[in-house]
């Protein structure tokens, strides 16, 4: 090889080490913007997820089924425990009402279900409004069952047949003895009856067993005494504030929402992207 030659071949390794330089600052910009849309769409999406997943604590909404004649709701013996549970939810326009819960379409919207007492003519609830009810427990939302004594036997154990429950056929008058710490009967000694009933099964609260929860995650809580949420016992021993327990544990969080397609789909999104952009910086 004589000296032509190698200033060429210099030149020309120079050359390529330019171009290669050139090349490496030229596509390397682009590379990065994508990566960083990547990143930040994935934790746009995974932040959207948060705020369109259904049920949060500040969007609680009660569906109350009354079919026929309410014995509670709108009379004039029940407005306190009515004004209990309105402002627990926050204002009426919170609250729905629906003569049956068969379709749960009509509860999808809901974080809980008040099964308000009606009269002894509106009877029990039907064999779909019975499996409505199971699915919406399932579902980790909060149910309260209003009951009353033996001579509403068919409401009594359209509810009791759902979630495991016998009744206790002899009525009580008296008071009933707060038993279990819990958010319902916590400042609660006693609660005045009137013509109450028992049952057997679940987590009694009282004693006599006539409010209880049930249910896997405990979201159900059932109370067979109309008489002890009224106003003329209101004021007797520790109605009141058994009361108002009551209607602030029904508007709690819901125990385990299952989220709504569209929250998985989004979730979905998300967690592509981020794998999208993880692959990206490995490379």
């Amino acid at each position: 090889m004589n000296r032509g030659d190698a200033r060429p071949r210099s030149l020309e390794s120079a050359t390529d080490r330019t171009d290669n330089a050139l090349a490496r600052t030229t596509t390397h910009p682009p590379e990065e913007s994508i990566m960083r849309f990547v990143r930040t769409a994935a934790t746009a999406a995974l932040a959207l997820c948060t705020i369109l997943a259904p049920h949060t604590a500040e969007s609680q909404r009660l569906v109350r089924r009354a079919a026929g004649t309410s014995l509670t709701w709108g009379s004039a013996g029940f407005s306190n425990m009515q004004g209990a549970i309105t402002t627990a939810f926050g204002g009426v326009a919170n609250i729905s009402v629906v003569s049956s819960i068969a379709n749960p379409a009509d509860l999808a919207a809901s974080t809980a279900l008040f099964l308000d007492l009606g009269a002894l003519a509106n009877g029990a609830m039907s064999a779909q409004e019975q499996l409505t009810l199971a699915q919406y427990i399932a579902s980790g939302r909060r149910v309260f069952f209003l009951g009353e004594n033996n001579s509403w036997a068919g409401w009594n154990n359209s509810f009791l047949s759902v979630v495991g429950g016998t009744a206790n056929t002899t009525t009580i008058s008296g008071a009933a003895t707060a038993t279990v710490a819990h958010p319902i009967t916590a400042g609660v000694s006693t609660v005045t009856l009137l013509g109450a009933m028992a049952v057997s099964g679940g987590t009694a609260l009282f004693n006599p067993s006539v409010g209880t929860l049930w249910g896997v995650q405990q979201n159900v809580f059932s109370f067979f005494d109309y008489n002890a949420f009224a106003n003329t016992n209101w004021t007797a021993t520790d109605n009141a504030r058994f009361g108002t327990n009551v209607a602030q544990w029904l508007a709690g969080t819901p125990v385990n929402v299952v989220p709504e397609p569209s929250t998985y789909a989004l979730v979905g999104t998300g967690l592509v992207l981020l794998g999208v952009a993880r692959r990206r910086r490995v490379r």
